[in-house]
């Protein structure tokens, strides 16, 4: 995905689960989780890694835009399309032929 892209991704963690997939929707998209069964306690949520919030039968996660917008820095004089095309070929951008002209 290129960094200038306005969209949300939502990623399953999942470390059973070899198939499972990132879904992307538009960033205006306000995405809600329902928690369903009938084990209540047996559900968590975890965001980035920080503490662990326990979800009943009925509660609901909901992620909606944020107004606040966060500024990257960028630490390398390379397009995202070059570093993602030089790692595609299985070489850090360090090894990158210069001889070659960016399509």
């Amino acid at each position: 995905m290129a960094p200038a892209a306005r969209m949300t991704i939502l990623t399953p963690v999942c470390s059973h689960e070899l198939n499972g997939r990132s879904i992307v929707f538009p960033a205006e998209d306000r995405i809600e989780i329902r928690i369903l069964g009938d084990d209540d306690g047996a559900q968590a949520a975890v965001f980035d890694g920080g503490a662990a919030y326990s979800l009943k039968v009925g509660d609901i996660l909901l992620a909606a835009p944020s107004p606040v917008e966060t500024v990257m820095v960028k630490l390398k004089e390379i397009s995202f399309v070059d570093n993602l095309r030089s790692r595609m070929a299985g070489r850090s951008f360090s090894q990158r032929d210069d001889s070659q002209e960016a399509v």
